[in-house]
């Protein structure tokens, strides 16, 4: 059984490590932060990320990146990547993935959250507690859909935007990238690259 880091030691990477132990693929999981010294939290330890990105002759680690920053997610994992980790997904086991949708390397998918059939779900993505990712849904790289955000039928998501908690977009609308999508807002027509919005219906924020 292979040896799992998980990127970052705050909150999300706290619910990943979770995830990854109720898994049970993996001998043991190790939390990486950016610290002086190794420390604890809960029941994993916690090594300073150094210990890992400096290691000579190989790696034979899997990672995944516990960072709900969406940008920073998508370096680290490009990072860690780079320095010849394997970048996994993680799933937990109470989630619903349909065996015909497409998970991307370093992908995490939260308890009781559903990614249904032909959706296809990039690298370094979250899909949050009781998030819902409907049939044909395309979600680019870095991409969050958090806790109880549902995605209609056919929705695009560019890289790294922020479907805020249970925020509800339309059937086949397309989110551009960077964007921030509000708490409980309901998306009824494109939203392009960059932009905030809020409400309901959904209006541009500034």
């Amino acid at each position: 059984m292979p040896e799992l880091y998980v990127v970052g030691a705050g909150g999300h990477a706290k619910v990943v490590a979770d995830a990854a132990a109720l898994v049970g693929r993996w001998r043991t999981i190790t939390l990486l932060d950016r610290c002086s010294a190794p420390y604890q939290v809960g029941p994993w330890p916690v090594l300073p990320e150094e210990r890992v990105s400096q290691r000579e002759g190989g790696h034979h680690g899997d990672f995944i990146v516990g960072v709900g920053d969406n940008a920073l997610r998508l370096r680290l994992h490009q990072r860690f990547v780079a320095l010849g980790l394997r970048a996994v997904t993680v799933v937990h086991p109470a989630a619903t993935v349909s065996p015909w949708a497409r998970l991307g390397a370093g992908s995490f998918v939260a308890a009781r959250a559903v990614v249904q059939v032909d959706a296809l779900v990039g690298e370094a993505v979250v899909v949050n507690t009781a998030a819902v990712v409907e049939h044909d849904c395309q979600l680019a790289d870095g991409v969050q859909i958090a806790p109880g955000a549902v995605l209609g039928g056919g929705v695009e998501v560019g890289a790294r935007s922020l479907v805020g908690m249970h925020a509800v977009v339309k059937m086949v609308v397309r989110i551009g990238a960077d964007v921030t999508v509000g708490m409980g807002a309901v998306v009824l027509h494109g939203v392009g690259d960059g932009a905030r919005v809020v409400g309901v219906p959904a209006r541009l924020l500034g």
